[in-house]
């Protein structure tokens, strides 16, 4: 059997517990991005100051127009989009900031499609790869920038642009 020094015992349980947590999260992680707006277009909950709904608005409104896009975006550690109102390089931020400028105060029917989906083997070998990477870099004694990976991603929105009539 192998005997460590406790320093290095101590980096090897370290990185073991990375990627142990890190795998573990992939495989049980559920894709959860913020909620939309509430369909009656009060509150807060604004993407680039215009509600979004993937249903219909019940507040009075009139259709000036649809929305049809193409976003980029980035998946950080290859698992969830950076989805808020506060984050300007969200995709939904974006696309509300966007309509916003062609006097659209919603969108309602919103459909996002990740044009280039990953499969769960696809984002695990990733996550094992960055994990790899990460422990490395500590190994060094290097700040472990590979934390900071993630891939691009492509989404589709489709949309009909609302402006409220009261």
């Amino acid at each position: 059997m192998l005997k460590f020094p406790a320093k290095i015992r101590g980096l090897l349980r370290g990185y073991f517990l990375l990627a142990f947590s890190l795998i573990v999260s992939g495989c049980a992680a559920v894709s959860v991005t913020t909620p939309l707006s509430d369909t009656r277009a009060e509150g807060r909950d604004t993407f680039g100051l215009v509600y979004l709904t993937s249903g219909t608005f019940s507040r009075p409104h009139q259709i000036i127009g649809i929305v049809q896009m193409t976003q980029e975006g980035y998946r950080w550690l290859h698992e969830n989009e950076v989805i808020t109102e506060a984050n300007p390089d969200s995709i939904l931020y974006k696309v509300g900031a966007y309509v916003r400028e062609k006097g659209a105060e919603g969108i309602q029917h919103l459909v996002v499609i990740d044009a280039n989906p990953q499969t769960s083997g696809e984002k695990t070998a990733k996550q094992v790869i960055t994990v790899i990477k990460v422990m490395d870099q500590v190994r060094r004694g290097e700040a472990p920038t590979a934390l900071s990976e993630g891939t691009r991603t492509q989404y589709l929105v489709w949309g009909e642009l609302v402006k409220f009539t009261n």
